[in-house]
């Protein structure tokens, strides 16, 4: 059994590799099962358990600057598991909006062949709500911006997507 100041220790080395909060707190519970499960088959102590886990997520805790970085800080770092969690959603984000868009060339096609008095309307509200989720954006990253770089949150990071399917698909 893990103690409580055993899991601060692997709090604080996952805290020191700058990852983001949602994913020290998934990759904690890997480290915690990984090495109570090396604990258990092999009868290691918390100590050389630890090390070995460490030395298995090794790779992809490692850190680099991404290539859109200009302001090379340690904030600024990245490790390849969250590089690869950004991408899947990346991705995931890309194929949801292309999906909404063909859907929404469709519907403007079909609308073509209707009368004069259903397209108007459509269009309008078309253009509100287009406009309206992009202010929408704007915001949000308004907000959030301005939440990141007050100086008490400077040292958290956050991610983005669903963590376990994630964690569970790359390790």
């Amino acid at each position: 059994m893990i103690t409580r100041q055993q899991q601060n220790e692997i709090r604080d080395f996952l805290l020191a590799k700058n990852l983001p909060i949602d994913i020290v707190m998934e990759v904690q519970d890997h480290f915690i099962s990984q090495i109570a499960d090396l604990s258990r088959k092999k009868n290691l102590t918390f100590e050389n358990g630890f090390s070995q886990v460490k030395e298995s997520w090794a790779h992809e805790l490692a850190s680099f600057y991404p290539f859109y970085v200009l302001r090379k800080t340690e904030n600024t770092q990245m490790t390849r598991l969250e590089q690869k969690i950004r991408k899947r959603e990346f991705i995931r984000g890309l194929r949801q909006s292309l999906i909404a868009t063909c859907v929404m060339i469709l519907v403007g096609a079909s609308v073509l062949l209707l009368k004069k008095e259903i397209i108007v309307p459509y269009v309008k509200y078309t253009i509100f709500l287009s406009n309206l989720f992009c202010y929408g954006i704007i915001f949000y990253n308004l907000i959030i911006n301005n939440f990141a770089y007050k100086k008490e949150f400077v040292k958290l990071k956050f991610a983005i997507g669903e963590l376990t399917s994630h964690l569970d698909y790359l390790v």
